[in-house]
């Protein structure tokens, strides 16, 4: 066995879960999964790419109205007088509500601006042509009916008609589908918990896609560049594993409790024996 074998194997039997960790999804914790996938990507991908193409991480800025439910992307803290406390000498907080403004006093509340990050794979001269766009889904771009979903869908159906690839990543199992490749087109395949679906410009009617069980472990995907180049290969398993490990969530998570997302019974009874035979459930 060899060193990277052996490395591979050693960040593989930290994670608990054969693939996805279910429990990654939490949001405090997603956040960190998802700014570490994305530099991953952008790390693995150029150190594949052929001369001329290059890898790069970009954002985009959704601005949310104060109005709109609260983003499970962002974190938005209070700071509390210190003399506030409760009944039992511990703090508490008070979050004033705009809606019970008067005319004369009242709580005015300004847009959210939330930052997304993707990667981009580009050519040309001086870097302009974007070739592929690597996203990698956030609760905000599945929550049905919300502003990050409408900005997200409106820039998808802008690269679906472009001369530019997408390769949408889902490791979540909340919200509504949201990737390109239709639900209605998937359904046939079977159930799936992850979804990763890949668009190339010279295919417009075609959707390579990977679907994935809960108790499966994520795929090897393949990164579309331009016809007939050699595809970078992103192996998302490894990927997930090495940032469970780096990000020391085996001190984060406690497995006692239920995963942030309901499961099924059958999958409940299948995680409960997993993680008994691991020792991390009582």
């Amino acid at each position: 066995m060899d060193g990277r074998t052996f490395e591979r194997e050693r960040l593989a039997n930290m994670n608990p879960f054969p693939g996805m960790n279910p429990y990654l999804e939490e949001a405090n914790l997603w956040r960190t999964v998802h700014a570490a996938l994305i530099y991953l990507i952008f790390e693995t991908v150029n150190a594949q790419l052929p001369t001329g193409f290059r890898a790069a991480i970009d954002e985009r800025i959704t601005i949310v109205p104060p109005s709109q439910d609260f983003l499970p992307d962002v974190m938005v803290t209070r700071r509390l007088p210190p003399t506030q406390t409760s009944g039992s000498g511990q703090r508490s907080i008070t979050v004033l509500d705009p809606r019970a403004n008067t005319p004369r006093h009242g709580v005015v509340s300004q847009p959210l601006r939330v930052a997304e990050r993707f990667v981009q794979i580009m050519t040309g001269d001086q870097w302009k042509e974007v070739v592929t766009v690597i996203e990698i889904l956030s609760p905000t771009n599945k929550a049905q009916n919300s502003m990050g979903r409408r900005v997200y869908r409106t820039k998808q159906r802008r690269l679906l008609n472009s001369d530019a690839n997408l390769l949408e990543i889902d490791l979540l199992r909340g919200g509504v589908h949201t990737v390109a490749a239709p639900h209605t087109l998937l359904q046939p395949y079977g159930a799936w918990d992850y979804l990763i679906s890949t668009h190339r410009f010279w295919m417009p009617d075609q959707f390579e896609y990977w679907l994935s069980l809960l108790a499966e472990p994520l795929p090897e995907i393949t990164v579309p560049l331009l016809p007939e180049s050699d595809e970078p290969k992103i192996d998302l398993q490894s990927l997930l594993n090495r940032i469970y490990v780096q990000g020391r969530f085996e001190e984060a998570i406690d497995y006692n409790q239920p995963p942030p997302i309901p499961m099924s019974e059958e999958q409940s009874a299948w995680m409960d024996v997993l993680l008994r035979e691991k020792g991390l459930r009582t």
